[in-house]
């Protein structure tokens, strides 16, 4: 038997032995969590996507209207397509972030810190979100805040990420990822927290 072989069998009959000791043994409380935590992981094909409450704050809605001549997936597709290349940490050079795609075409942007014994590595963040709607020919994008794991309100940097973000998407400034969907969607109404 080659060594790697005996390493293997000694790991499997620890892991037994550990497994059968009553200390090791899980109650039925906690198997219900870990199934319901599994179930809405396995229910979205991005598992590291994070759940925002509706509860949340809406930091930024906007309606696009669906330009004539143009298909309703195709203007979706160009909307998702700017949401999920935009260039969060170009705007926030010092603040650490992540920003991950999520299933409905948006983006889920997540604040970092540094990891501790008493707090987790993420600090808040913003998500983003655009569907089409049940009305037709409208597009809509809204973003959230995400407070979970903040130990500071961090609305200095959502109020730089949804300002740019804004004039970018709507064409009022150039941006570092291409066009903006202008030629697909207009821009029908907008709200943003920090609107002048």
């Amino acid at each position: 038997m080659s060594s790697t072989n005996k390493l293997l069998l000694t790991l499997i009959l620890l892991l037994t032995a550990i497994a059968s000791t009553s200390s090791f043994s899980v109650s039925k409380a906690s198997k219900a969590s870990k199934v319901a935590a599994w179930s809405r992981i396995s229910a979205s094909p991005y598992p590291w996507e994070s759940t925002v409450d509706e509860s949340e704050e809406t930091l930024l809605k906007i309606r696009f209207a669906v330009q004539p001549g143009i298909a309703e997936a195709d203007a979706l597709t160009r909307v998702q397509q700017y949401t999920q290349a935009f260039p969060f940490a170009a705007i926030l050079p010092v603040q650490p972030l992540q920003y991950l795609p999520t299933h409905d075409g948006g983006v889920d942007v997540q604040f970092l810190r540094k990891k501790t014994q008493q707090k987790g590595s993420v600090d808040g963040g913003i998500r983003f979100s655009v569907v089409l709607t049940s009305e037709g020919n409208v597009i809509e994008l809204v973003a959230k805040r995400n407070s979970k794991g903040q130990t500071f309100p961090k609305i200095f940097a959502e109020k730089l990420v949804i300002q740019s973000f804004y004039d970018g998407i709507s064409g009022k400034q150039d941006d570092r990822t291409g066009q903006a969907p202008t030629r697909s969607a207009t821009v029908q109404s907008v709200y943003h927290k920090w609107l002048v």
